[in-house]
């Protein structure tokens, strides 16, 4: 009896361990998927349910502490914010000038790394430039190949 009771148990218990349902029926994450309960998360995305972009400690307002140009300073602004690209991969950015010189490019931020080209023949704008650390950016900045700038922004 004891032994035919022992087996009922361990039948019992392989069918209960075996119903224990899909790990992942309840589990939301994101852009990634699920495995084994778990989030998988996509290249760019970051967080319990892949809710976070890997950039967003990067994100905000950085002012021009320091500028080394050449010939001539570049009048008219005086900072960058810099935020994800509406619709854009998780490592596009829009980077916008703060000043009286507005205008906005866009580009890529991976690893700590911005980079950004754009304009046509005759009329270009390079951005690269990489972060020091959260709040501090070097970047190089050179228009049309006549001006070129080195800044240094903190976050504002």
């Amino acid at each position: 009896m004891d032994q035919t009771l022992s087996k009922f148990a361990l039948v019992l218990l392989i069918f209960f361990m075996g119903c224990s349902g899909d790990p992942c029926e309840d589990v939301f994450c994101g852009p990634g998927f699920c495995d084994n309960g778990i989030c998988i998360c996509p290249d760019g995305y970051t967080g319990s349910s892949c809710e976070l972009l890997v950039n967003d400690s990067y994100f905000g307002k950085f002012d021009i502490v320091s500028q080394e140009c050449d010939p001539t300073s570049i009048v008219g602004i005086n900072g960058f914010r810099i935020q994800h690209k509406p619709g854009g991969t998780a490592y596009e950015v829009s980077i916008e000038f703060v000043g009286t010189s507005a205008g906005e490019v866009f580009g890529t931020l991976q690893d700590g790394k911005l980079e950004s080209l754009s304009g046509e023949v005759g009329n270009t704008l390079n951005i690269e430039g990489e972060f020091i650390d959260l709040d501090r950016l070097e970047c190089v900045f050179e228009l049309s190949n006549f001006v070129s700038c080195n800044f240094v922004l903190l976050r504002g």
